[in-house]
């Protein structure tokens, strides 16, 4: 695949995220956020099931957004629209959120590569591919990449999730892992305080 494909695309995506990030804040446009509150397309996957894929957009290569932790398609509103005015984009709900049914396998970066793999597949989608992954989708974004270095041209990471995350906080920085660990607690006893 062409390589400036490639670079264009991320380019263009990091531009999308820099001028989102700087934004201030506006009521969701139900226009834009209309293909995230219904099911776009289930793709049937083993066990069963069937995985949520919204693509917007069309051309080469395929972007796939990965959401992190508790994320769906949704969380891209802002991201995918402007990207898909120039390649497709697709952006997948993940087992057991937004219209993807539940999976009784773990949620861990292996299981949901395998469903990602499995989803682009059904959806008849081959690549090229630039994967990317905000938080803990960088997991599956890496393990997706790793495993498919002929067809992934690009990857970007936003804000990823690291192994070890809270142990490499705490070395590096100590009062920073504190008040994050304290946090937690601090409004747990502001609720309680609410009986």
């Amino acid at each position: 695949m062409n390589s400036l494909v490639a670079v264009s695309s991320l380019t263009l995506l990091t531009v999308v995220l820099a001028a989102h990030s700087s934004a201030p804040p506006q009521a969701e446009a139900p226009e834009r956020i209309a293909p995230y509150l219904q099911p776009q397309r289930l793709v049937h996957i083993a066990g069963a099931r069937t995985i949520n894929l919204v693509c917007l957009g069309q051309g080469s290569p395929t972007v796939v957004l990965t959401a992190g932790l508790n994320g769906w398609s949704l969380v891209w509103n802002q991201v995918q629209p402007p990207l898909a005015r120039r390649t497709r984009v697709c952006a997948l709900d993940p087992a057991g959120f937004g219209f993807s049914s539940s999976s009784p396998e773990p949620q861990d970066a292996i299981h949901k590569t395998r469903d990602l793999e499995q989803t682009l597949k059904g959806a008849d989608l081959n690549g090229p591919y630039v994967i990317v992954g905000h938080s803990a989708g960088a997991y599956t974004a890496l393990t997706f990449a790793d495993q498919h270095r002929r067809i992934v041209v690009g990857m970007v990471l936003v804000d990823p999730a690291i192994p070890d995350e809270d142990a490499v906080r705490r070395r590096v920085a100590p009062k920073f892992a504190a008040f994050g660990g304290a946090a937690p607690t601090a409004n747990l006893k502001r609720l309680r305080q609410c009986d």
